[in-house]
């Protein structure tokens, strides 16, 4: 993969940018429906940045120890993809490495059961609840989310078989599956005509293409992979879109009085607000953009720091220390401060009620 690496830079800088731009996804759209408040989310978003920072650290951390360890020993070369237990292995002491490896067999299975309940419920409430069976009792619900889990664990590990390298598996992953989500996502931000079923297609046939191409084509280049996954993914849900009804505007009023997106949503706009309402929320959103590069600038200027620190660049270190000083005061001057505990137009009682409740 290494070979076309510009390609694949550019792939996944564009999938990140679709990604984000679709607003947060999986364990991090929990995470945001857990709180209270657009400050609480603003908050929990920050904690983020700090705890994914010691990540990077440790990152570093694992990367020195195997390069200081091929250093030390003449014609060891430490493989890339194996310098994790080389380093436990060989160059952490008793206590540090039962730590070190109690932690990370801690943090896989944590990801793992996370990914296993995550696609259980998609089935079973997203599929199987909302479209098939509405009035589904809690017992046929259960079983659904059992058999949907052991379903997928067998998937993973019928295609873990044809796995030979961490590579080709994390350009599976990360390119040319998710590849096949950024279109159904983001038209349902941007496109009020999108509706569920177009999104549900195009998900699945986005899927269908990623697995089809790992199994069929496993020497595809993973850019390659992505312009495929992703272009079926997009034709299918715009034909759908276009073949069925839209949503009702009564779905379409409630969440937009929450979510707020921006695209065409011009007509329901006026609908749910004021033009009042209408001008604070472009003045707020208008603040969030023109903060958004201070924003990239000191997450970034965090997690290479970290990286610093570990490796002793002090001259680069203290750059970027201060880089935060300047870019997190200003941050919390014209941003922080200025975010309400909830979005302009919205009654403290409307925060209590579902999206989905009575309008």
């Amino acid at each position: 993969m290494y070979n076309s690496f510009g390609l694949i830079l550019v792939s996944y800088s564009l999938l990140q940018m679709m990604r984000s731009a679709s607003g947060p996804g999986g364990s991090g759209l929990q995470t945001v429906l857990a709180t209270k408040s657009e400050r609480e989310v603003r908050s929990q978003t920050f904690l983020a940045m700090i705890f994914l920072s010691l990540r990077w650290a440790f990152s570093a951390g694992i990367a020195v120890m195997g390069i200081h360890y091929s250093m030390q020993h003449v014609g060891v070369v430490v493989d890339p993809e194996r310098v994790v237990p080389i380093v436990i292995n060989k160059v952490l002491p008793v206590g540090a490495k039962g730590f070190v490896l109690a932690s990370l067999l801690a943090a896989a299975l944590t990801t793992f059961d996370t990914t296993i309940n995550s696609s259980s419920s998609y089935w079973t409430v997203d599929i199987y609840q909302a479209l098939i069976n509405p009035k589904a009792s809690e017992r046929q619900l259960l079983w659904h989310a059992r058999l949907s889990s052991a379903v997928v664990m067998l998937a993973g590990l019928l295609l873990s078989l044809n796995v030979s390298t961490i590579n080709r598996i994390w350009g599976f992953m990360t390119i040319a599956m998710a590849g096949g989500l950024i279109w159904p996502f983001f038209f349902s931000w941007y496109w009020a005509r999108f509706n569920a079923y177009s999104c549900l297609l195009g998900i699945a046939f986005g899927y269908i293409a990623a697995i089809a191409v790992f199994i069929f084509a496993p020497l595809l280049e993973e850019f390659r992979a992505f312009v495929i996954t992703s272009s079926i993914s997009g034709v299918i849900s715009i034909v759908v879109c276009l073949l069925t009804r839209p949503e009702p505007d009564k779905v379409l009023r409630r969440f937009y009085r929450f979510a707020r997106p921006p695209g065409t949503w011009h007509k329901i706009k006026h609908i749910c607000f004021t033009q009042e309402v209408i001008s604070e929320i472009d003045s707020e959103n208008h603040t969030d953009l023109a903060c958004t590069g201070l924003i990239v600038v000191a997450q970034l200027a965090l997690y290479i720091l970290a990286v610093s620190v570990v490796s002793k660049a002090w001259t680069q270190s203290f750059v970027l220390v201060a880089i935060l000083a300047v870019t997190l005061p200003l941050i919390y001057l014209k941003w922080y401060v200025k975010l309400k505990d909830r979005p302009a137009g919205l009654r403290k009682e409307d925060l209590n009620a579902s999206l989905l409740g009575p309008a």
